[in-house]
């Protein structure tokens, strides 16, 4: 197995992309320079790969660490047993949790917004509906997984403490999630269900041209086009919003 892009996402949003043991950062001019370290070795032979595991890619058993605490934490099992690094990660998460609940409210929200970023192609988007209503670049539904996802592992994130944020990003959400379930939907014909788009090719999935009746596929068509549009305009709004309100954050940091 390998390890899922949630269970990434989510290591790296509740260690706030840093060590876990030292603290450090680990990006450095937006090249992400943290490793994933398994606490019950992937292989039996590995440290600590005695101890009993089903799924040893998952969240549960990985811990972020910087390259050096990676290879002291492997060269010493004795010392960094499964019990005493799970301790360890659960103490930074807390950590973490904590000490973003005490910053000024505009510094949580920032720490919010780029953990959203490093983790989706939100500069992106645009260029991944221009070829609507045609065929969408697959990687546009990479935004709405992050989000649902962040929702869930950092409550004490979303929502924003900023109000004015908080609506800006929900009407702008609501029109991504708008287009995201036209496409992923489908029509009941023929005692069948008929996805809307269904053929992928090169990272693309094109629109169900072949099958979807005539008059369904013109209509489908058109409100494709109305929610793209609706889309782009809600966007840009947003983007705009961020530009001048969170400078500081890097809309450009997707590293995933």
């Amino acid at each position: 197995m390998t390890i899922s892009n949630r269970d990434i996402k989510k290591l790296y949003s509740l260690s706030a992309g840093r060590c876990n043991i030292c603290k450090s950062e680990l990006f450095e001019n937006n090249v992400n320079i943290g490793q994933m370290a398994h606490i019950i070795a992937k292989r039996e032979n590995g440290p600590r790969g005695t101890a009993s595991l089903s799924d040893r890619d998952s969240y549960d058993n990985l811990i972020l660490l910087c390259a050096n605490h990676h290879t002291t934490v492997d060269q010493d099992p004795e010392t960094y047993t499964v019990d005493e690094l799970l301790k360890i990660k659960k103490k930074h998460e807390c950590y973490i949790r904590k000490n973003i609940d005490k910053l000024p409210e505009k510094r949580r929200d920032t720490i919010a917004l780029q953990l959203l970023m490093d983790y989706s192609p939100f500069t992106q988007l645009l260029s991944h509906i221009h070829t609507l209503p045609t065929f969408i670049d697959i990687d546009y539904f990479i935004l709405g997984d992050t989000f649902e996802n962040f929702k869930i592992d950092c409550p004490h994130m979303y929502p924003f403490n900023n109000n004015e944020l908080s609506k800006h990003f929900d009407n702008f959400l609501s029109d991504y999630f708008s287009l995201y379930n036209l496409i992923t939907g489908r029509c009941k014909y023929n005692n069948r269900e008929i996805l809307h788009f269904s053929k992928t090719i090169n990272n693309r999935v094109y629109k169900n041209n072949q099958f979807l009746p005539s008059e369904y596929l013109s209509n489908l068509t058109n409100i494709i086009k109305d929610y793209s549009l609706r889309f782009s305009e809600s966007y840009q709004r947003i983007l705009n919003y961020l530009r001048q309100n969170y400078s500081e954050v890097n809309l450009e940091s997707y590293n995933y």
